[in-house]
C-alpha cells in the first residue's frame, strides 16, 4: 500500500466519518480552494478511481440500514425541489437547505418522539448528503463554489459524503446535543437533476450524556485519549451490547479513532492540507482568524460510531481521541455520548 493511501485511510478512518472531504473546503477563497483540491487528489493517488470512498459509502449505507431497523419512528420531511438543470456540470446550481429548524421542530412537536434520543438524518438520492457546517455569512456561497469546482474536475461527488448524519437531543432540545453553537445541519443536493428529494429522520431510543475535556495545555494542535471517559459514560448507561456515538459540540474540535502514538503523522498531513500562509474566507467573514482549524476539523470529522460489547467500546487496540485544533480560543470542549 502506498503512503498516500495510508494517509487517505487515516483521514477517512472510522465507521462514520462526519463530512465530505469536499465540504471541508467550504470556507476558503478561490486560489486556496484549488490548492486544497489538488492536495486531496495527491492524497488519493493510491485510490485513483475513488474505490475506497465508494466502498466506505456503501458500508455506511449498510450500517444505516442496520440502525434504521432499531428506530421506533421514521419521520419524512417535506420534499425539496431538485437543482436547476444544466447542460454542463460546472453550471449547475446546488440546492442547499438548512435543516436545523425542521429537525428541532419534529423533535419538539411530534408526539411519537421521546424526550431523549438519537436521530439519523439521511436521503436515499445519489449525490446528496446531510452535513454539518458552521452557519456564518459567506459559507453557503463557498460551499457551492467548492462543490462546483470539485465536480468540474471530474466525477461524482457522492462518494465523498457520509451516507447519514446522527443528531442527539436531550429534554426535546436539539441544542443540548451535538448540534450546538454555530453548527447547523444542512442538506446538500448537487445531483444536477430536477427531481425532488425526500429527507428522512429515523429516531432511536438512546441514553445521552456528555462530559468536558479540559482545556489543552498548549496552543498547538493537541490530541488527548478519552477512551476511558467514553467507557465510563457507557458504564453509566447500563447498556452492555449495542452502539455508542461519540461527538463534539465544536467546529474546531474533532473526535477520531486512532492510535495516540501515531497522531503526529496525521497532524503533519493536516498542517499540509490547511497551511497558515493562505487566505481563508472564514477569517474575513467571522473575523476570528481560525479558518484553517475549521478546515482541519472537517477533514477529521466531528463524531465516531462504534459497537459496544461487554459494556465497553469494541475498537481493538485503537483509542478515541479528542483533537483540539484551535490556537485562537483554547477552552474546555464538550463531548456528547449516545449509547443505544
Amino acid at each position: 500500500m502506498s503512503k498516500s493511501m495510508e494517509i487517505s485511510n487515516d483521514i477517512r478512518q472510522g465507521p462514520l466519518h462526519t463530512l465530505s472531504l469536499l465540504s471541508s473546503m467550504l470556507r476558503i477563497d478561490e486560489p486556496a480552494r484549488a490548492d486544497v483540491i489538488d492536495a486531496l487528489r495527491r492524497l488519493s493517488d493510491g485510490d485513483p478511481n475513488g474505490e475506497i470512498l465508494r466502498e466506505a459509502r456503501a458500508g455506511q449505507r449498510r450500517q444505516l440500514g442496520e440502525l434504521i431497523s432499531k428506530a421506533y419512528v421514521t419521520i419524512p420531511f417535506e420534499k425539496f425541489s431538485g437543482v436547476k438543470k444544466a447542460k454542463r456540470i460546472e453550471e449547475r446550481a446546488p440546492q442547499i437547505v438548512n435543516l436545523t429548524r425542521l429537525i428541532d421542530g419534529r423533535i419538539k412537536n411530534d408526539e411519537r418522539v421521546k424526550m431523549n434520543g438519537l436521530a439519523l438524518v439521511y436521503s436515499d438520492k445519489p449525490d446528496t448528503a446531510v452535513i454539518v457546517m458552521e452557519h456564518e455569512e459567506g459559507s453557503e456561497y463557498d460551499l457551492k463554489s467548492v462543490l462546483d469546482g470539485a465536480s468540474a474536475r471530474g466525477g461524482s461527488i457522492a462518494p465523498y459524503f457520509t451516507a447519514f448524519m446522527p443528531v442527539t437531543f436531550t429534554d426535546y432540545n436539539l441544542r443540548r446535543g451535538n448540534i450546538s453553537g454555530w453548527a447547523e445541519a444542512v442538506f446538500v443536493d448537487c445531483s444536477n437533476d430536477t427531481s425532488s428529494t425526500e429527507v428522512k429522520m429515523s429516531v432511536l431510543d438512546a441514553w445521552v450524556s456528555d462530559f468536558l475535556v479540559k482545556e489543552k495545555p498548549t496552543k498547538k494542535i493537541y490530541a488527548a485519549d478519552i477512551t476511558d471517559q467514553v467507557n465510563s459514560q457507557i458504564a453509566k448507561s447500563g447498556i452492555r451490547e449495542g452502539h455508542a456515538l461519540v461527538a463534539t459540540r465544536h467546529t474546531t474540535h474533532s473526535i477520531i479513532t486512532h492510535r495516540l502514538e501515531q497522531f503526529d503523522s496525521l497532524k503533519d498531513t493536516l498542517l499540509a492540507l490547511a497551511p497558515g500562509d493562505i487566505e481563508y474566507m472564514h477569517n474575513k467573514t467571522a473575523g476570528d482568524n481560525n479558518g484553517r482549524y475549521h478546515l482541519m476539523a472537517e477533514f477529521l470529522g466531528a463524531f465516531v460510531l462504534h459497537r459496544v460489547r461487554g459494556g465497553r467500546l469494541d475498537i481493538g487496540g485503537n483509542t478515541v481521541l479528542s483533537v483540539d485544533l484551535d490556537d485562537q480560543k483554547p477552552r474546555d470542549r464538550g463531548v456528547v455520548v449516545a449509547v443505544f
